[in-house]
């Protein structure tokens, strides 16, 4: 059904008319694990106004919510290595750059100033809630997964202003 109503409106819009990709994902609305990852970052680095925009922007499909708690998961867990790291070292640059396997040179920057927000402590403590957060969609079936996420989202970029 929800296919047959995305054909129609495909099918409504371009009429005979060529069919461009670029416009397709407009008409159709469709998000990417990309535009994840800028809200996921965005949260993490405390930035309420993108946040904000992101969340009214993205259309969090239900099924996918146990994939987006993964990424959020992964890249805390990410962040406490880099932690861990820099308690010997003290320089979260050299911390990054002497993670294995290495951070890409263009998320450098982002996981410096998301670190500057997430001390060990406030990590260690999120990626428990977190984990509770799954087992506890897990158990429950029938609520709403994507209001979840979206709480935790806005959870997160909370905490990232707040001082450790």
């Amino acid at each position: 059904k929800s296919i047959k109503n995305e054909l129609s409106k495909i099918k409504i819009f371009f009429g005979k008319n060529k069919i461009e990709k670029k416009e397709v994902l407009q008409i159709l609305n469709i998000s990417s694990n990309k535009e994840f990852g800028q809200i996921r970052d965005a949260a993490l680095l405390g930035d309420k106004m993108k946040v904000n925009r992101l969340i009214g922007e993205i259309e969090f499909n239900n099924e996918d919510t146990h994939s987006y708690l993964n990424q959020i998961a992964a890249r805390l867990s990410k962040l406490n290595e880099i932690q861990s790291l820099n308690q010997n070292i003290n320089d979260l640059e050299i911390a990054v750059e002497s993670l294995s396997p290495k951070v890409f040179w263009k998320d450098k920057p982002v996981y410096i100033n998301q670190l500057k927000n997430w001390d060990k402590t406030k990590l260690e403590a999120t990626l428990f809630r977190i984990s509770e957060l799954e087992l506890f969609m897990k158990k429950n079936s029938s609520i709403r997964n994507d209001i979840l996420i979206k709480d935790l989202i806005v959870r997160l970029c909370n905490q990232a202003t707040n001082s450790a």
